[in-house]
């Protein structure tokens, strides 16, 4: 059981890697980095971003921080 939650929190550490390298390409549109970081989040979080009409990454990000969701 202790293994395979460590083996969880570095898959979840290298998947936030990743992503956040993704985000960092570039000549990535601001579109593609958008859907990017949709794609990563958690289905509800995702709908609620889509429901408020997110266009940019910027507003995407700062989004989960003002809000309690």
């Amino acid at each position: 059981m202790i293994a395979s939650k460590s083996r969880l929190k570095q898959t979840l550490s290298i998947s936030k890697q990743f992503s956040a390298r993704m985000l960092d390409i570039r000549d990535m549109s601001e579109k593609d980095k958008l859907f990017s970081f949709l794609e990563g989040r958690k289905p509800w979080a995702e709908a609620e971003l889509q429901r408020r009409g997110v266009q940019d990454l910027a507003s995407a990000q700062a989004m989960p921080k003002e809000s309690t969701f």
